[in-house]
């Protein structure tokens, strides 16, 4: 408009301006009620997931702007309530409080522990783990989990062939029998999720720890064999 060479042109282009205004507004408003309309189908179809189904309706009910979050604050307190003031306060502070949940204890009565009576011993739990058992443990990983320190997805896993996953299966077993031991399987990645309430609070925080997926599969493997003692012991 500035460029322009006279008051003719100029009003000329005001009203076309408003104009590209109008309609911009008016197509955006239209994407905006296809994009609900489409995600009211998503809930109502039967062939989705709930876990799907729940997504979408949390994005109907937060809109357009539901992507936006307010960042939650970085800064902890200690356990006396003292604000770190550097960098380094705020890490030693994280450190302090999840040293003490991961490590906490609870008191018990031996006498309590030997008046359990013992139990048949399932001799069959204790044994390596089978082919079968690997199989439905990489059946079961879910695949918009987060990896561990190495970044290796659940999905990648799941792509193998049955020649590649047996390289992993042998992995597996010679950590069992005690010949091979990986330093990745006994680290992890805390991952801070917040609460609600004061999030300078530690408490007001839950630490999720992202394992390595090879050490999921074993523990899949694991909690299958704990199942089958409850199933049978009670």
């Amino acid at each position: 408009i500035r460029n322009s060479s006279g008051p003719l042109e100029i009003e000329t282009l005001k009203v076309t301006y408003k104009l590209a205004c109008k309609e911009t507004k008016d197509r955006t408003e239209l994407v905006k009620k296809s994009w609900a309309i489409k995600l009211g189908n998503e809930v109502n179809d039967l062939n989705i997931t709930p876990k799907q189904a729940r997504q979408a309706a949390y994005e109907i009910r937060d809109g357009v702007k539901g992507h936006h979050t307010t960042p939650a604050p970085k800064i902890f307190k200690d356990m006396d309530g003292k604000l770190a003031s550097t960098k380094e306060e705020n890490i030693n502070n994280v450190e302090t409080h999840f040293t003490k949940v991961f490590n906490s204890t609870r008191p018990f009565d031996p006498q309590a522990v030997e008046a359990i009576p013992q139990r048949e011993t399932m001799h069959e739990i204790g044994e390596p783990p089978t082919w079968e058992e690997f199989k439905r443990a990489i059946f079961k990983l879910k695949n918009d989990k987060k990896p561990g320190k190495n970044g290796v997805m659940p999905k990648a896993f799941k792509c193998l062939d049955n020649h590649n996953l047996s390289v992993i299966f042998q992995f597996l077993t010679s950590f069992w029998t005690g010949e091979s031991d990986y330093d990745e399987w006994h680290e992890s990645i805390g991952s801070l999720v917040p609460k609600k309430g004061d999030l300078q609070n530690l408490n007001k925080w839950r630490c999720i720890n992202l394992m390595d997926v090879g050490s999921k599969i074993l523990s899949c493997i694991l909690t299958e064999r704990a199942y089958k003692l409850l199933e049978k012991h009670g």
